[in-house]
């Protein structure tokens, strides 16, 4: 396919090929940036990045364009803005869920203290189990709805690696070859598969056992659960590491191997074309051109893949964020008035949801290094 097209391209420029050739070099790489432009279908992707993303004014065609200028579609001051609002719309949404477990937790602190003076254990414990498991029920609910974010952008990380790869397997065998394409729509696909049986069929539902453990072992005042805990915790992590160094292990073997049977090859064809008495000079400078064009046009369409994962995943993981700092500012401020477990119990959410923060960020974090690596190793 790159030959045919190369050829083609030939045909296209050859009329305009003279003594001065060299005069006209950059209108002439501009010409087959945008012919490989055009030859990309990028509505799709623009289609669904505005189902997907959070950041309305990102659009991934131009985003392309603009590296091809050599300019950045955005500003540091712009990403700022962005997270603050993020940021401060999270935390206003949360407040009220945060103001609640605070009157829960005074209200249990007066409680157990009024009972002190009748000198009945059995009244203190049905008291506090009660609110305790008014605090459960109200963090629980909470817990659910950020397994939900973490679903949801698994989710749509999957659908628009689906949609991106089309156009960037085509940016791949314009620039580099059909091998590397083929290696790496491989490795991609291993890795879109193994996160979504590990992580979100065996991870996110191994974090709610582990979290079920946490809260249980606080009902108690002996501690018979937390050793399982802290087994079920280890196994996640692993796992999480795991699957990133498998499928980036992958990528890297096809990185050092695909690249450069495609060259092998097209060197070869080069030596050939470039042999060819009168045209094969003429071939070889066109063929330089638009091989250096669809290296361009690849790295910007890989460069602009990887904002749109960030852009995606940039509000879930803000969610996630914010509900790690403020359990663990709520454990800070009622851990003078509280009971230990009471305490325990609410850290116990933000130890989860620190966990499934962890497994959002390698799953993002596989498909950025991924796109980089692909990016940087094939240079034509």
């Amino acid at each position: 396919m790159k030959k045919i097209f190369f050829f083609l391209l030939f045909l296209f420029f050859l009329p305009g090929l003279n003594k001065t050739a060299h005069a006209s070099e950059e209108p002439l790489t501009d010409s087959a940036q945008e012919s490989l432009l055009d030859s990309i279908d990028l509505q799709e992707i623009e289609d669904t990045l505005r189902e997907l993303s959070a950041v309305e004014s990102f659009s991934f065609r131009d985003a392309v364009a603009s590296f091809l200028k050599g300019e950045t579609p955005f500003t540091l001051e712009e990403i700022g803005l962005l997270c603050r609002k993020l940021l401060f719309s999270e935390l206003s949404r949360q407040k009220q869920l945060a103001f609640q477990v605070i009157l829960l937790v005074i209200a249990s602190a007066v409680f157990s203290n009024f009972v002190k003076i009748f000198e009945n254990s059995q009244i203190a414990d049905i008291g506090f189990y009660m609110i305790y498991l008014l605090i459960s029920t109200l963090l629980l609910q909470a817990f659910v709805s950020m397994n939900e974010i973490v679903g949801e952008a698994f989710s749509a990380l999957l659908s628009f690696m689906k949609v991106l790869l089309p156009s960037y397997l085509l940016t791949i065998v314009f620039s580099s070859g059909t091998v590397a394409a083929l290696g790496f729509y491989e490795a991609t696909l291993f890795g879109m598969f193994l996160l979504e049986t590990a992580m979100m069929k065996i991870m996110i539902p191994a974090v709610n056992y582990y979290l079920v453990l946490l809260i249980l072992n606080q009902l108690s005042k002996e501690d018979y659960f937390s050793k399982l805990a802290e087994l079920l915790e280890l196994l996640i992590s692993w796992g999480i590491k795991t699957v990133m160094g498998v499928v980036i292990g992958l990528q890297t073997v096809q990185c050092l191997i695909a690249p450069a049977v495609d060259s092998m090859q097209n060197s070869v064809l080069h030596r050939l074309a470039k042999s060819i008495p009168g045209i094969g000079n003429a071939f070889d400078a066109v063929s330089e051109t638009v091989t250096g064009s669809a290296v361009i046009l690849k790295n910007a369409v890989g460069v602009a893949g990887m904002l749109a994962v960030l852009a995606i995943c940039l509000l879930p993981v803000l969610k996630l964020l914010v509900s790690v700092l403020l359990f663990r500012f709520l454990c800070a401020v009622i851990q003078p008035v509280c009971e230990k477990r009471m305490v325990e119990c609410i850290g116990s959410i933000s130890r989860g949801s620190y966990l499934l923060m962890k497994i959002l960020l390698s799953g993002v974090a596989v498909f950025l290094i991924s796109l980089a690596m692909i990016t940087a190793a094939l240079k034509g």
